[in-house]
């Protein structure tokens, strides 16, 4: 499978939740994305993120959490809710 972003900024960082339904995407110098699996539908869009890195996040073990590297370490929730 590929993954295309049709247009958008390329991803420079790719990560799979442990339980390997969720691929979260991070693309250009402000978005993160969530993509559900096997389906490969894009679920979620967070950005555009404020002092955001791409090259710098790492998931949860839960898979609900991912963090990334700013200033400081920033909590962000992978599910749907705000």
């Amino acid at each position: 499978h590929m993954l295309i972003l049709g247009g958008e900024p390329a991803a420079n960082t790719l990560a799979f939740t442990a339980d390997g339904t969720r691929l979260v995407v991070g693309r250009g110098a402000e978005y993160l994305d969530v993509w559900a699996l096997p389906s490969g539908e894009r679920v979620r869009v967070m950005g555009p993120l404020r002092d955001w890195s791409p090259h710098g996040f790492v998931l949860h073990p839960g898979g609900r959490v991912v963090f990334q590297a700013a200033e400081a370490l920033t909590p962000l929730s992978l599910t749907n809710r705000p």
